[in-house]
């Protein structure tokens, strides 16, 4: 069999092995010996969740893109934890948001030499950490032809807002019946939300029927849905809203976390633990560990009649 000549000259070779061993080490942000890839946690068909808040929770910086496409994956995860195409288009699209912010900090340096000013953007700016873990975990630009334009989150999410719309009055029902402001012992439940929806005057949140076609599959995730619900990031739009919207920015939206994921556990704690255990645990398991903040609903005056009117009517009942 004839041996195969290699295409590349060998002073060529040896040049780019050098500048391999003097650039790949450069610049490296040292990280914990135990924690996992950033592909095992992100990229893999059952999402590792604890993992990825247990990166997101540091306050510690990592090395480049890693918290940021990590944040865009959860927030996938969150609003639709069955669609992980979805997840993927969001993890594209921040790494094509990292891979053009480098490249603008590298243009700037105006080199003169286009391989210079790649070079610079690719293992200085961006770095080779973020090359091999997140860019090459992604499989590079050839996974650019199915994720990361979009299209996913625009198929699969914005469609869903009226539907998400009135998943979060459900879950705002059921936190004000499970508040200490309700003088009476009505445990919150699915049904009885469902019926609230079902009461509500006008045409902006959807019946329970719009709330059953997506509670099958986003209930395990309730309360970080309902959370991101409750948090303003623009005076006009909610975390969740960006989200839905595939409007996601981490440098205004990162800061926001903490709070999320707080707030994510005190509803577990305060109004889930009151439903079903299967319900709290495959909510709470992830923010195991998580300090809780408490915070309150927002329902309208005729609303909260509404609610009341369900539970005074409904004390002796089963729903």
């Amino acid at each position: 069999m004839a041996k195969t000549s290699n295409p590349v000259p060998a002073e060529l070779l040896q040049l780019f092995d050098k500048f391999a061993a003097e650039v790949e080490g450069y610049g490296l942000v040292d990280r914990p010996d135990d924690e996992p890839p950033f592909g095992f946690v992100n990229l893999l068909e059952e999402y590792d969740a604890p993992a990825a808040i247990a990166l997101l929770n540091q306050k510690a910086p990592s090395f480049y893109g890693h918290k940021e496409a990590t944040f865009h994956a959860f927030c996938a995860w969150a609003v639709a934890p069955l669609e992980e195409d979805v997840r993927f288009d969001f993890i594209g699209i921040a790494i094509k948001e990292l891979l053009a912010e480098a490249e603008r900090k590298a243009a700037n340096l105006n080199l003169g030499s286009n391989t210079a000013t790649d070079m610079i953007a690719r293992y200085y700016f961006a770095g080779s950490q973020f090359i091999w873990n997140i860019y090459t975990a992604f499989q590079g630009a050839a996974s650019f032809r199915s994720f990361g334009s979009g299209d996913y989150v625009a198929e699969h999410l914005a469609p869903l807002e009226a539907q998400f719309n009135s998943i979060v009055k459900l879950l705002t029902c059921l936190h004000y019946v499970s508040s200490n402001r309700v003088n009476s012992h009505k445990k919150p439940s699915v049904n009885l939300g469902m019926r609230f929806l079902d009461k509500l005057p006008g045409q902006q949140t959807r019946s329970s029927t719009a709330a059953y076609e997506i509670w099958g599959d986003i209930k395990d995730n309730a309360a970080l849905i309902y959370a991101a619900s409750s948090i303003k990031v623009t005076p006009t739009e909610t975390l969740l809203s960006v989200i839905l919207k595939g409007e996601l920015n981490y440098s205004r939206d990162y800061r926001f976390f903490r709070t999320w994921i707080r707030r994510a556990k005190y509803y577990c704690d305060t109004t889930l633990s009151k439903m079903s255990e299967e319900l709290y645990e495959a909510n709470s398991v992830p923010l195991a560990g998580v300090e809780p903040q408490e915070f309150s609903f927002t329902l309208k005056e005729e609303e909260l009649k509404i609610a009341n009117d369900l539970i005074n009517r409904s004390m002796n009942s089963k729903i």
